[in-house]
């Protein structure tokens, strides 16, 4: 896949935006079709900082652009199994943090710290270690989305496929130290539950002048039942974590559907 930049004049006016021309092109070289599971798909968003054009490959091959020329400066390849079935098999970008990092994911649930000035690999972290519920299989629990970075915490949701097993891999949403890839804290939608999913695999935006993370949750597994999601549910909600602490300070669930018979419970659907 091609990534196109245009020339941009110093200022773009109705008489002169006809005239703007591509001045180069970057071949992403990412795209790969499995024996099973979905085919890789092109999603990055290119990430300006540090005076480089920052962007990742479907499948996840991180990249470092002069942002005038397209001249690559260095590159870093995770290595993952092309052939491990994913779901949703794409890379949607990396942050940057002020310190001097880039931090990216890769598809098989792995998260990287690299030097921004050299691509040189700082630390490593396994997302799938540490879970309430383990996935059942390789390609139930992967990385897609970048992590959200805020000070110096790092904050990761997952992608988890939701809809096998009432007990499919936990979406708890974790804090890390920039510096170290260290674990400063865990928090899980659906604690105490023998239900997984209700992850966050979609974009986490940080507000750093209330010091707050936003947190888009998908739904608890199966995604297609409710009978077994018992309070606390903070699924299909977006909610607000403090990023130091990941203590929550507020959750907003816009579904009211409930389900039951006059001989069960109801329960909120999601």
């Amino acid at each position: 896949m091609w990534i196109p930049i245009l020339l941009v004049a110093a200022d773009i006016t109705p008489q002169n935006v006809a005239k703007l021309s591509a001045a180069w092109t970057y071949a992403t070289q990412g795209l790969h079709q499995p024996r099973r599971g979905r085919p890789s798909a092109f999603e990055t968003t290119p990430l300006y900082a540090n005076g480089m054009l920052y962007g990742t490959s479907a499948i996840g091959r991180v990249f470092a652009l002069d942002p005038a020329t397209g001249t690559e400066h260095w590159s870093f390849d995770p290595k993952i199994d092309l052939e491990a079935g994913y779901g949703d098999f794409t890379n949607r970008g990396v942050s940057y943090w002020p310190g001097g990092l880039v931090i990216a994911v890769s598809v098989d649930a792995r998260m990287f710290a690299l030097d921004a000035g050299t691509g040189q690999q700082k630390w490593t972290v396994n997302l799938r270690e540490g879970l309430r519920l383990p996935p059942k299989e390789f390609s139930a629990y992967e990385q897609t989305s970048p992590p959200c970075v805020i000070g110096d915490v790092i904050v990761a949701g997952s992608a988890v496929a939701d809809n096998g097993w009432t007990d499919n891999a936990s979406g708890e949403v974790r804090g890390f130290d920039v510096r170290t890839g260290k674990l400063l804290w865990t928090w899980d939608p659906i604690p105490n539950s023998k239900t997984g999913g209700a992850n966050a695999w979609s974009r986490i935006v940080g507000d750093p002048a209330r010091g707050l993370v936003f947190v888009p949750t998908g739904s608890p597994s199966p995604d297609y039942y409710g009978g077994e999601r018992n309070p606390p549910n903070h699924g299909n909600s977006v909610v607000a974590l403090e990023a130091k602490t990941g203590r929550l300070r507020w959750a907003f669930k816009p579904c009211t559907m409930t389900f039951g018979t006059t001989t069960s419970p109801r329960r909120p659907c999601c």
